[in-house]
This record gives C-alpha cells, sequence and structure tokens, in this order.
C-alpha cells in the first residue's frame, strides 16, 4: 500500500488517464448526481463535493439552478482546467484546493446541507478514513451521498462498505443501488444515499 504522501503526490499530479482533461467528459455521471441531489434538496442549499477535479459536477450543478456550491480538489492543475473550461463557475463557487484530510476538520459543524463523493474516497489512505468520515457526519446537515467503487484494492484503490462508515447514531442509510448502468462506472460502483436523524441535530 502507497503511504498518504505518496497517494496525495499521485493525484497532486495526475496525468495520462487521470489528467484534469479526462474528467471534463461524463455527462451522464454528472446528470445521476443531479437527479439524486434534486430529489433531496432545495436550490439555497449548500453542496460540496469532495474531489471535484475539474468541475464537471459541480458546474452540471450550477446550470441546474444550484448557487451555493463548495469544492475541494487536491490538485491545482485541475483547478486550472476549471477556470479555463468553466470560468463563469468558476467565479461563482467556492474552491479549496487542499487534500481532503487537510481542510475538512476547518469547516464548521452542520455547515453543509448535502456532501457528495464520485469514486473519491476510494483513494482515501485507510489511516485518513476516520479524518474523513467523522468531520463528513460532522459537517453534513442533511445528506451524503457516495458514489464509490466498494470492491476493486490496489496500491490506490482502498475498498470500503460506506454503510457501515456513514450509518451512526447521526445518520442512517435510505436508499442504495448497485450495477448503476452508467457510462463510466462499472459494476463495482455502489450509489448510497444517506440522511441525517431527526433528532442528530
Amino acid at each position: 500500500m502507497l503511504s498518504i504522501k505518496d497517494i496525495h503526490d499521485f493525484w497532486k499530479n495526475a496525468n495520462g488517464k487521470n489528467s484534469p482533461e479526462k474528467y471534463l467528459s461524463g455527462e451522464e455521471k454528472t446528470e445521476f448526481i443531479i437527479s439524486k441531489i434534486s430529489e433531496i434538496s432545495n436550490k439555497s442549499d449548500v453542496i460540496l463535493e469532495i474531489g471535484c477535479n475539474a468541475g464537471r459536477n459541480l458546474n452540471g450543478l450550477l446550470r441546474a439552478g444550484y448557487k451555493n456550491l463548495v469544492g475541494i480538489e487536491i490538485n491545482y492543475n485541475a483547478i486550472m482546467v476549471m477556470e479555463k473550461e468553466f470560468p463563469g463557475m468558476y467565479k461563482e463557487i467556492k474552491i479549496y484546493n487542499f487534500p481532503a484530510e487537510t481542510i475538512l476538520p476547518y469547516l464548521l459543524e452542520n455547515s453543509i446541507d448535502v456532501i457528495f463523493t464520485m469514486a473519491v474516497l476510494e483513494h482515501i489512505h485507510f489511516n485518513s478514513e476516520n479524518i474523513i468520515s467523522e468531520n463528513i457526519k460532522r459537517i453534513a446537515r442533511k445528506n451524503i451521498i457516495t458514489i464509490e467503487d466498494e470492491y476493486t484494492k490496489s496500491d490506490r484503490h482502498l475498498p470500503r462498505n460506506y454503510k457501515y462508515i456513514f450509518e451512526s447514531e447521526k445518520f442512517i442509510q435510505i436508499e442504495w443501488k448497485r450495477k448503476l448502468k452508467i457510462a463510466g462506472l462499472s459494476g463495482r460502483y455502489i450509489y448510497r444515499l444517506f440522511k441525517r436523524r431527526n433528532n442528530a441535530i
């Protein structure tokens, strides 16, 4: 297994098939996340994507009428691609250019209505797992959505059961689905939707 530093360095300098330009395509994935967020949120809600890359999903949400958008992205080049490809969105949203482990502890409790990830948490080192999960539960006011490969194992793919990680005294899983039949997401990806329990604020 790679170290935390090695994983961070890989994604800070991702190129080839993982270059930021590659993440500009994938409208079917964006349409899916917009459809799920629209079922549980208001257009005024604060939405955070952890690992937003060049911003395809956030741009889709902006086009759908969401204005309070936040992104966390470790790769500075991805943010530069975002500025070039989606200049209007780049000016409108808040972007943190840090590893998720670094910035999440500083976000205020219950400050984000909906937090979502797509093929990002699967790359978080096991030693950072509690930092990520506990802070996501701490700052999410309404919902958490994960769309992650829960099976593939490699130096940079760390499989987890996200129901086990996020369902707690604060959150309950209310929806999940395997084999999403979405281009770019293999059958190893599972969509999960968690809702904050009514008495957990």
